[in-house]
């Protein structure tokens, strides 16, 4: 996705702060932003026993999951985005009332989350789409333990995630799913600057 990577931090199941990645250490806080975007939840879902054992979380994982929600901490990260269609429909708007165009969907997303009015920020009319969970102090593995699960917890705790994620056996499938996305990319409905494996 081609927008500006967040992280979100919910402690107790209640969102209560996001910032960019900044230099991978220190962001921005955009919290007042982001509370902004319809898509983003302000409270975690809470997935069902049998949702969860459907990923194939053992009972000791589902209770510490549990706890984490309830209790604990629970870092979601992924992009915002702006839509094709949010970016045309302002330009459009802008240019009628003589303002500034926006440039792309990725400035637009950018820019509206780095700059200070939560008005505006919510006049662009963001998404935001999940693409990664920290449970707590927990490391990779003891709970989720692969990305597609992690894919999938995220959308039960209320989320968008990318519809088109692949689970790949071999490279070539790697190679053929990346050829399939640069001859489709123009198809979605927002701009993508290329595949993750």
């Amino acid at each position: 996705l081609d927008g500006l990577a967040a992280n979100l931090r919910y402690e107790r199941g209640l969102f209560v702060q996001g910032a960019t990645r900044g230099d991978g250490k220190v962001g921005e806080d955009i919290t007042a932003n982001l509370r902004t975007i319809e898509s983003l939840p302000l409270r975690l879902q809470r997935p069902t026993e049998p949702e969860l054992q459907s990923l194939g979380l053992t009972e000791t994982q589902i209770a510490a999951f549990y706890h984490l929600l309830e209790d604990g901490i629970i870092e979601v990260r992924g992009e915002t985005i702006m839509s094709k269609q949010t970016l045309a429909e302002l330009n459009q708007k802008y240019a009628q009332a003589g303002k500034p165009l926006l440039a792309n969907t990725r400035n637009g997303a950018a820019g509206s989350l780095r700059q200070l009015d939560p008005q505006v920020a919510a006049e662009r009319r963001l998404d935001f789409y999940a693409y990664d969970l920290i449970l707590g102090d927990y490391e990779r593995g003891e709970i989720i333990t692969s990305r597609a699960s992690a894919d999938a917890i995220v959308e039960l705790l209320g989320f968008r995630r990318v519809r088109h994620n692949q689970l790949c056996p071999d490279l070539q499938a790697v190679f053929a799913f990346q050829k399939h996305w640069e001859k489709q990319k123009e198809k979605l409905p927002f701009f993508i600057d290329g595949v993750v494996v």
